[in-house]
């Protein structure tokens, strides 16, 4: 499969690296509007200049584009649309016209570019589909706990996010000395609630000034007194890592841990930490790579759409080319195994 990627920002590039790890898959190029920072990293990649303005960019930096929007979309058998936020609906037109397929990340609200698909939860959402759209790394993240419990057992999920204030690479989209915070519930709420059939979820957040990834304290309300069950099933669940119960976590030091063992210090695992309060209540801190968790639904995701009906098959293609190594410590993953052979 011939895929094309629309962005070389923070997403962007890691799904450029991402596709270009898949045995069955092949970057057809990036889009991009300037010569940023994640294009002078890789300048060998080939480039799709977006505009005129981006052609004298990327060529003032010694790269020559190998054409347009339009010759990448040409090229292509999928798009996958990481550029910024609330603009896929302006390509969306293109894609469609020239009858490629088109993921749009980012948890774009326009339903018109296709319905919500977090590949854990309504993988068959996707099949047959000629566009999808991703959902936030919060959501993701959301999703994912929601998968290993067991999406039939959870009745309701309240969750408050501490979401770090910027990416590593936008310091002007954060505060320096000072925490926002919202009491209105976040839109994370209503789009599990349409990934879950008949859950129940509210979710209100705040923004911290610190770039070491987003935490929630999720309660998750079982509709049976199956705690222990499905605390045994998060323990066994695909890119999740239980870390220890007796002991506080820092997420400077995963995020550290992650810089010595994974490229970028991207972290594509969901670290959690959670305790059974009673038999139909389960509580968890989960610790969440804002630039990274969604690049393995994403992945996920291309092979929907290219007819792969056997969602367990995706994730195997997907985890053995990315999930290589651990953003934790050998003696953390040591006892998150023993758990989940002993829950």
């Amino acid at each position: 499969m011939r895929v094309a990627v629309v962005g070389m920002g923070v997403i962007g590039r890691r799904l450029a690296a991402a596709v270009s790890a898949q045995p069955d898959m092949t970057l057809a190029g990036v889009a991009v509007r300037s010569a940023g920072v994640g294009v002078l990293a890789r300048p060998l990649l080939p480039y799709f200049a977006s505009s005129s303005q981006a052609i004298e960019a990327l060529r003032a930096n010694g790269i020559e584009p190998a054409g347009d929007l339009a010759a990448l979309i040409g090229a292509a058998d999928l798009v996958i649309d990481a550029g910024p936020a609330a603009t896929g609906a302006g390509r969306f037109e293109r894609y469609r016209d020239a009858g490629v397929l088109s993921i749009f990340c980012g948890g774009e609200r326009d339903r018109a570019l296709g319905p919500l698909v977090h590949p854990a939860l309504n993988y068959l959402r996707a099949l047959g589909q000629p566009s999808i759209r991703l959902p936030s790394c919060n959501t993701t993240a959301l999703g994912r706990l929601i998968a290993g419990l067991g999406p039939s057992d959870v009745a309701e999920i309240r969750a408050v996010l501490v979401r770090c204030a910027t990416d590593a690479d936008k310091a002007h989209k954060g505060v320096t000395n000072g925490t926002v915070f919202d009491v209105r519930p976040a839109h994370h709420g209503p789009d599990l609630e349409s990934l879950v059939q008949g859950i129940r979820a509210r979710v209100r957040g705040a923004h911290v000034p610190v770039i070491c990834g987003h935490v929630a304290l999720v309660e998750a309300r079982l509709r049976t007194p199956v705690a222990t069950a499905a605390a045994g099933r998060i323990s066994r669940a695909r890119r999740v890592v239980l870390l220890p119960q007796d002991q506080p976590q820092n997420t400077a030091q995963i995020k550290a841990r992650a810089y010595r063992t994974t490229r970028r210090g991207d972290r594509y695992e969901l670290a959690v930490q959670l305790a059974i309060d009673d038999p139909d209540t389960i509580t968890a801190w989960i610790s969440l790579d804002n630039e990274a968790i969604t690049i393995p639904e994403a992945i996920d995701a291309m092979r929907a759409l290219s007819g792969i009906e056997d969602a367990e098959l995706a994730r195997d293609l997907t985890d053995a080319a990315l999930l290589r190594a651990s953003a934790f410590p050998p003696e953390q993953m040591e006892v998150s195994v023993a758990r989940r052979h002993h829950l």
